[in-house]
């Protein structure tokens, strides 16, 4: 109901065919279903199996019938690149090749075909799954060849060279409004609701918990709840209320597909009696399979609530969530007593001299309407600049170590909003002027600059900062192989003992400084940009010099 309205409203705009492109969806229709994953082991279930292979294959939960012809079967070979669960039941394991070291194809939107040819040599002894496949079969053919072969007779360069200068084409669908208007006439709206229901919905970080073995993601805490570490249910003050439950405490969830226990998280924002848990979290909680679709029902009703004895950790990072009316959202323009806006003209008051900058300026700008909370940027960041893992355990502590955290807030009705936060890069830093040594200081291009070889930990200038965007590194970390190879070479790595922070990919700024110098210019506007605004899908960030008109 709701997608209907929403195409209706889009209708009514006329961004059918505009903003909105029915076109460029993702092609679902190679994709198999839980319900045809049960369909096939209904139809293996009196015969015998002789060999059963299985790829990729990252979760059974909800399919103990798969589950079963794993251990019936004479010889279990699995596929994968990480060790998920049910594999460890395979006899045999062979390992997977990464995708950036591979030959293959894809259709990332429907009709818009592509190969993919491999980015680097394999770094270990590993296969793409063609090149298993094929061998097995004794095709003599390697999986380099078989796509190439399969794309030359589809006139691939023609097709590439077409796309490029005319775009994707394809007829535009129109919404039949009598049929929608008999939709809305004939389908019952919802009520408000009086039992306890559980969502169940992909994770931003991990999805259906294929990715729960990359530790990064376990180290961004989830935009919605602020957790990092910890499996937990979301639920309404109301509901834990009437039920006794305080935060953080465990709370078993029963359904007819099993039970439970997880911490609870007292989340404003939801609605009536909704709960909410991710499909990465189930933990022996299997979920019923819609017979119309072969897809999993994530809405159970005829839930069962029982507090039990515990209190999970959870690794909450973010404070509160409640703006708690201090006007720090979008449009709320407050100047408390005393801290009034200067008259214009008139210099304000300072401690120290206003910095000159005479060709850079370097400045970033968020929209927050485009950001949705996905976190990319966080994970870019990390990635970019050597930032260490810390762990349940820091976490739990309050020890994180991102330069840039998605901070969640709510005030009264108004929608959830997220809050990119970083380094400020402030004009007149209070930070600089309580290091005793210097280490942070106000560089003539604007940025707050960090000389790590000088900070001492005096951790002054983290008790300084209004933002609370500065990092103690309280540990030497160690990165085993082979994340060893995810270091970059342009980021130094910080030792123990020193304050680290967002540095506006300083790296970046040198490198494009450095060829603008051999060109005989100044940088230019799109020269580079952050790793946080390259990465954002809304381009939401943008970064450059305010000295640039």
């Amino acid at each position: 109901m709701v997608a209907l309205l929403t195409a209706l409203l889009q209708e009514s705009f006329r961004m059918i065919g505009g903003p909105v492109d029915l076109n460029g969806h993702e092609n679902w229709s190679r994709v198999g279903t839980p319900g045809e994953l049960e369909e096939i082991a209904g139809r293996r279930r009196s015969a015998p199996i002789g060999v059963f292979f299985l790829s990729r294959i990252h979760t059974l939960e909800h399919n103990p019938a798969i589950t079963r012809m794993i251990g019936e079967a004479g010889l279990s070979v699995g596929f994968t690149d990480f060790i998920h669960p049910p594999m460890e039941a395979c006899d045999l394991i062979l390992p997977l090749s990464h995708p950036m070291e591979s030959w293959g194809d894809s259709e990332p939107r429907s009709g818009l075909r592509s190969r993919i040819r491999p980015a680097f040599s394999p770094l270990f002894d590993t296969l793409p799954e063609g090149d298993i496949l094929l061998r097995l079969m004794g095709r003599g053919v390697t999986w380099e060849e078989f796509v190439k072969d399969n794309w030359s007779g589809t006139g691939f360069s023609d097709l590439t060279q077409s796309f490029m200068e005319q775009g994707r084409r394809g007829s535009q669908p129109r919404l039949r409004v009598n049929e929608a208007q008999r939709l809305l006439r004939t389908t019952e709206m919802g009520t408000e609701l009086r039992d306890p229901v559980l969502l169940v919905d992909p994770s931003l970080r991990t999805f259906d918990g294929r990715s729960r073995v990359i530790t990064l993601l376990h180290e961004i805490p989830d935009p919605l709840s602020a957790v990092s570490y910890g499996d937990h249910v979301s639920m309404t003050e109301a509901s834990a209320r009437s039920l006794r439950i305080e935060e953080g405490q465990a709370v078993e969830v029963t359904t007819a597909g099993g039970s439970a226990t997880w911490a609870a998280r007292l989340q404003p924002g939801l609605t009536g009696e909704v709960l909410v848990t991710g499909l990465d979290r189930l933990h022996g909680l299997s979920l019923p399979v819609d017979p119309a679709t072969g897809e999993l029902i994530r809405s159970l009703g005829g839930i069962g609530l029982n507090r039990v004895r515990g209190r999970p950790l959870l690794a909450v990072l973010a404070g509160s969530m409640d703006a708690a009316n201090r006007e720090i959202l979008p449009g709320d323009v407050h100047h408390p007593p005393g801290h009034e806006a200067p008259e214009p003209g008139v210099e304000p008051r300072r401690l120290y001299p206003v910095p000159e900058h005479t060709t850079y300026r370097w400045a970033m700008a968020i929209d927050l309407d485009r950001c949705t909370g996905c976190s990319a940027c966080v994970a870019a960041c990390y990635i970019e600049n050597n930032i260490p893992i810390t762990g349940p355990d820091e976490h739990r502590m309050g020890r994180e170590m991102s330069w840039l955290r998605i901070q969640p807030y709510l005030d009264g009705d108004r929608p959830l909003e997220f809050f990119p936060m970083m380094c400020q890069h402030c004009t007149s830093a209070p930070c600089e002027t309580v290091c005793p040594v210097y280490a942070t200081y106000h560089n003539p291009e604007g940025l707050n600059a960090q000389v790590y070889n000088r900070c001492v930990g005096t951790r002054y200038c983290a008790n300084n900062c209004p933002y609370k965007a500065r990092r103690f590194n309280w540990f030497e970390h160690e990165r085993a192989e082979p994340l060893d190879l995810l270091v970059n070479p342009d980021v130094s790595i910080r030792p123990k003992g020193v304050m680290e922070k967002c540095t506006f990919c300083v790296q970046r700024i040198r490198e494009a400084k450095d060829l603008a110098k051999d060109e005989d210019r100044l940088v230019r506007d799109g020269d580079f940009t952050t790793a946080c605004a390259q990465s954002c899908p809304t381009n939401a960030i943008v970064f450059g010099n305010l000295l640039d008109e």
